[in-house]
């Protein structure tokens, strides 16, 4: 069931997005489906979203279970994809949604310019496109500019690092975690931005809102990555969906 269900989306849903740098990186794209549709007919639509970065997470952990070096790739493809989201946006924050270009092959995929321009023209259909200096290569558009302190990106950044101990991911967890602090701190709490893209802004746009996951979630998954290892450890426990720690069974 697990290979059946990863193949799937490894074939329907995973996409590489076409990328100046030609990062082999991953996103879980936007597939719609009735359910009556055969796997052949469906189509993968290149919107990347922050919601969706839990997924390196949940492939690496499979991948750990089932002792697969493939599946292990995959997933650290999929977390390096939001990693560079964070990277290459303006203030270092992903937005929420977002679409790109997708690549005709995963395994492989240059820079095309000219392509890219149209799929950016296409994508705005009628509307002012940003000129090219408030453009983010690689991005045609930014659906959602939100950013509403989720935790997905970090959740799976986190697991990863749990899975390899590659030490750059704490690295990295702490340019997103400052980049975070910096644009959501308030004088009594943190707020989800309304707009963390617009490059003409000098100050990101602060919402009076604060979802309990930022305390739940997001915080907690920068705090264990930072932490020692046997706090959590995750042979020992889970992390259900709203990052509670549940003692596994013996």
């Amino acid at each position: 069931m697990y290979e059946k269900a990863l193949s799937t989306m490894k074939s329907h849903i995973f996409y590489r997005p076409m990328l100046p740098q030609m990062n082999d990186v991953l996103f879980p794209g936007q597939v719609q489906s009735d359910g009556t549709l055969a796997l052949s007919s469906l189509i993968t639509e290149p919107q990347a979203q922050h919601l969706g970065c839990f997924v390196g997470g949940m492939v690496g952990i499979g991948a750990k279970i089932f002792s697969s070096d493939s599946d292990l790739a995959t997933a650290k493809k999929l977390v390096e994809g939001c990693l560079w989201a964070y990277e290459t946006a303006p203030l270092g924050i992903m937005p929420e949604i977002f679409h790109t270009v997708s690549c005709a092959k995963n395994d492989f995929c240059t820079w095309d310019e000219h392509a890219f321009d149209n799929a950016v023209s296409a994508a705005y259909s009628g509307q002012p496109i940003p000129p090219k200096d408030q453009q983010i290569p690689g991005i045609t558009k930014v659906d959602d500019t939100r950013y509403i302190l989720r935790p997905e990106a970090i959740e799976s950044v986190f697991i990863h690092y749990r899975i390899t101990g590659d030490p750059s991911l704490q690295d990295r967890a702490w340019s997103m975690f400052e980049s975070i602090i910096k644009h959501t701190k308030t004088p009594i709490a943190h707020a989800a931005l309304s707009d963390c893209i617009t490059m003409t802004r000098k100050e990101a746009m602060k919402m009076d809102k604060m979802e309990s996951f930022w305390l739940a979630e997001t915080l907690k998954y920068f705090y264990l990555i930072f932490a020692d290892e046997n706090l959590v450890n995750l042979d020992d426990w889970v992390l259900n969906t709203e990052a509670h720690p549940l003692r596994r069974p013996t």
